[in-house]
């Protein structure tokens, strides 16, 4: 799992703007300055609160609500780097959302984005991944946090009109109601099955001001070639990992949908392992046993939540199967 280092930047000088020292911060995160320059190299994402961006900087401001208030500064759309560009030189809101969905990839593995269109509503999801919310609950949170307010408060810069959800829904408890009232001006629902802004269709239909056909042919282009040079160093076992890590949040599902998802039939899947030495089922238990030993060890779940998690019918089960993994 990674992040884009243009993220972890841009969050680094945000959080300076609410109190936080830049070079503690960047101490307390094991960077340098320069190590900041690159923009769009990644970063490893490792599970915890040690060197984790939120937890610094929490303790370093003081503010409880920073993922909001961050996300409230004007931005416009800086945070995605290149993607943020494609982003803004779309023609609507829809499709902006859609563009940094589709090239989520390129950015990082650990927070994704989805735009639903099939029913009444248009429904933006904002999902960390699985293992980040399991470590460290604060931190997913406060991204989540971030996005919302990040989203709006660049629509209403970029946009024609301002629009508002009619409906905010949180995984997460209740807390400061009123502070996330001010950001989405509207009902906003505590724990909920999902991170979700609702709005009216016609809401994506919003026209973007700086919509630039030539800029946005020559930014997808340039994240198209990121993205297949991404997928070029992946072998087809790192592309399934990957899958179920990000898509699948650390659930581990049946070959057949593994295969559907990388269009492939499930025999073509199996032939490109076995080419590769491996198998799915070997994958499978090597992420589960990753995921249990990383968790167990910075403390933050217990052997039945895991059971749940890694797809075990019991906690016996995966009892048998940790065991089995420390003896290895």
């Amino acid at each position: 799992m990674y992040s884009q280092i243009s993220i972890l930047r841009h969050h680094i000088y945000k959080a300076t703007e609410f109190g936080a020292d830049f070079r503690e911060l960047c101490k307390r995160l094991k960077l340098t300055p320069e190590m900041l320059a690159d923009g769009e190299g990644h970063l490893p994402y490792e599970p915890g609160e040690e060197h984790d961006f939120w937890s610094q900087a929490l303790l370093l401001t003081g503010d409880p609500c920073l993922g909001l208030h961050m996300g409230s500064r004007p931005d416009r759309f800086n945070v995605f780097g290149m993607l943020g560009m494609l982003a803004g030189s779309c023609r609507t809101v829809g499709e902006a959302i859609d563009m940094v969905s589709k090239y989520n990839d390129t950015l990082t593995g650990v927070f994704r984005y989805h735009l639903d269109l099939s029913g009444k509503d248009a429904v933006f999801e904002m999902t960390p991944h699985a293992l980040w919310e399991e470590s460290n609950l604060e931190s997913a949170r406060q991204a989540v946090d971030m996005s919302i307010a990040g989203w709006l408060t660049s629509i209403h810069e970029m946009g024609t009109r301002k629009i508002y959800p009619r409906q905010t829904e949180l995984k997460y408890s209740k807390r400061f109601e009123e502070e996330y009232r001010k950001v989405v001006q509207g009902p906003v629902l505590f724990n909920m099955p999902a991170n979700r802004l609702i709005f009216n269709k016609s809401d994506m239909d919003v026209q973007l001001l700086n919509y630039d056909q030539t800029l946005l042919f020559s930014f997808e282009s340039l994240l198209k070639d990121k993205q297949k040079q991404l997928d070029s160093g992946k072998t087809v076992a790192s592309k399934i990992r990957h899958l179920l890590l990000s898509t699948f949040h650390g659930q581990i599902t049946h070959i057949d949908i593994i295969a559907s998802s990388l269009f492939m039939t499930t025999r073509t899947l199996q032939r490109k392992l076995a080419e590769e030495n491996t198998t799915y089922r070997a994958i499978c238990n090597d992420l589960r046993r990753e995921l249990a030993t990383g968790l167990l060890r910075i403390g933050k779940t217990n052997k039945t939540q895991l059971a749940s998690m890694l797809g075990y019918s019991d906690s016996s089960t995966f009892g048998k199967a940790f065991r089995s993994w420390q003896k290895a």
